[in-house]
């Protein structure tokens, strides 16, 4: 046997053993996501859903016309506009949530968000691992998962992120279209074809109208993308360059309308507008907020620490026998620092209390800034230290006790795992939680698509595991009340102790 034949099978062993990862952790990522997905059929919409469905909702139901209700959502787009805020795409949007044209719809709406999410998440990472980096498939589809299980699983307002319409689709949703902007002016970058340019110029319009956390780091991202590739001389400036430009300039317009929203005065009080002063406090402010909250999640959350430990061992022993190497290392490091602070912005600029949906978008900006790194210290050490990387890298017995160690520190932590969203979905399913509140939320439905225009309904138990509920009070003027009487078209709605209420109906 010759000495390229021994190479040969070790070569063949490490492959077989990065499969075997790369299965092993899109099962993890897949396992993980069937609590959240049987969720889903106890999933029902409230509040928000309600106050921004209602116009659809009832053009439908009058009409059973699609057409007709997407002409109500755009009346109160523009209604919402001048009252209560300017991002005009979510508006638009959250017009449209699924309960406005099927009772039984609003189930889909976990699975919609989590392969969106996912989706996104795998086609940027691939993108960047595989077509730009020469990552083998195994060693993409490895880190991706990963990430994906601690973006996913920790994620802080489990609520917001998958299950609630209206939450995930100002957060989530915008997201996942930044990774897909950040994606096609990455593939522009390689080839400036007019489907990918035009492709980002849509989606990059739309972002403009909704979360401005999103908008902020849709144009910070690529910036920084391109300065790194011009500065260290990857790529050289073209003329076609000007066509991306003007692609992420294509957010101004849309980020104008949506700024100069008369609402936003409303939410924000008669201060809101710009000031330079405020700028420069609110640029600081974002690292120090944006280090503190990395701080806390590794903190609150020590299953991070191995994820992340996973994605470096899987981008040394890629690294090493690919031989990948960065240019400038500490700008890359500092450009995402900036990015990912960058999210920061919209809301310690505003100065005003926010949605939960916030932390979870600092937390997916968090895990992703923390793979990038994570590569990037792997692509240095390997290139810094090539014979001592290569051959631990190649070493059997290394990687297994690597890996061992890795499997060990997990089940020391399993304690964590219960602040995971599938083993809230589990415990939700599993303590009679989740039947308990299908059944009074399909009792709450039957009453409300009743003939009577004043309806009395029981109210709905405090715990709601993972589901967003805001339920129907006592008090008839409450806004829930409100915006449930609106969606159903009655004249007035009250709740009433269930208790009680089945007492009286013998129900």
């Amino acid at each position: 046997m010759t000495v390229s034949d021994v190479a040969a099978g070790k070569n063949n062993e490490s492959r077989l053993l990065n499969r075997g990862l790369a299965i092993a952790a899109i099962a993890a990522l897949v396992i993980s996501l069937i609590p959240m997905l049987y969720v889903a059929r106890f999933d029902f919409a409230t509040g928000d859903d309600y106050a921004y469905g209602a116009g659809a909702h009832l053009a439908f139901k009058s009409t059973h016309s699609v057409l007709e209700a997407i002409k109500a959502a755009c009346e109160h787009v523009v209604t919402i506009y001048w009252v209560h805020q300017g991002t005009w795409f979510s508006v638009f949007l959250f017009n449209l949530q699924p309960e406005a044209f099927s009772d039984s719809a609003y189930a889909i709406v976990p699975w919609i968000m989590v392969f969106f999410f996912s989706a996104c998440a795998f086609t940027f990472g691939l993108t960047v691992l595989k077509d730009r980096l020469g990552f083998e498939l195994s060693d993409a589809l490895f880190i991706v998962s990963v990430a994906l299980i601690g973006m996913i699983q920790f994620v802080p307002i489990k609520p917001n992120a998958f299950f609630w319409y209206n939450g995930a689709v100002h957060y989530t949703v915008p997201f996942g279209l930044m990774l897909i902007a950040m994606t096609l002016f990455i593939k522009c970058l390689r080839s400036l074809k007019p489907s990918r340019l035009i492709g980002m110029t849509v989606v990059i319009v739309l972002l403009s109208g909704m979360s401005y956390l999103a908008v902020v780091a849709v144009i910070v991202g690529p910036a920084f993308i391109y300065a790194y590739v011009t500065l260290t001389r990857i790529r050289k400036m073209r003329r076609t360059d000007a066509w991306l430009a003007l692609s992420l300039l294509a957010e101004l317009p849309g980020l104008v309308i949506s700024a100069l929203s008369p609402g936003n005065v409303h939410r924000g009080g008669e201060e809101f507008g710009f000031s330079v002063s405020r700028a420069v406090f609110t640029i600081l402010d974002c690292f120090r907020y944006s280090f503190r909250f990395a701080v806390g999640q590794m903190k609150d959350y020590p299953y991070l620490w191995l994820l992340f430990a996973a994605i470096l061992l899987c981008a040394l022993y890629a690294g090493t026998r690919l031989e990948v190497r960065v240019r400038w290392p500490g700008l890359i490091v500092v450009m995402v620092i900036c990015w990912n602070a960058s999210f920061y912005a919209p809301e310690l600029y505003a100065g005003v209390s926010v949605s939960g949906g916030v932390d979870d978008t600092y937390l997916w900006a968090f895990v992703t800034s923390a793979c990038i790194l994570m590569i990037t210290l792997a692509a240095w050490l390997t290139g810094r230290f090539p014979e001592r990387a290569g051959k631990l890298a190649g070493s059997k017995i290394v990687r297994i006790c690597a890996w061992g160690l890795i499997c060990v520190l997990a089940l020391a932590c399993r304690h964590g795992l219960a602040e995971t969203t599938g083993k809230v979905c589990y415990d939700f399913v599993a303590k009679g939680y989740a039947e308990d509140f299908r059944e009074q939320m399909l009792l709450q439905q039957e009453l409300l698509n009743g003939d009577e225009d004043e309806v009395v309904i029981p109210c709905t138990n405090g715990y709601d595991g993972p589901i967003m509920n805001m339920p129907v009070t006592e008090d008839p003027d409450a806004w829930t009340n409100d915006v449930v009487t609106r969606f159903y078209g009655k004249t007035r709605v009250i709740g009433m102790d269930a208790d009680r209420w089945h007492e009286l109906n013998g129900r």
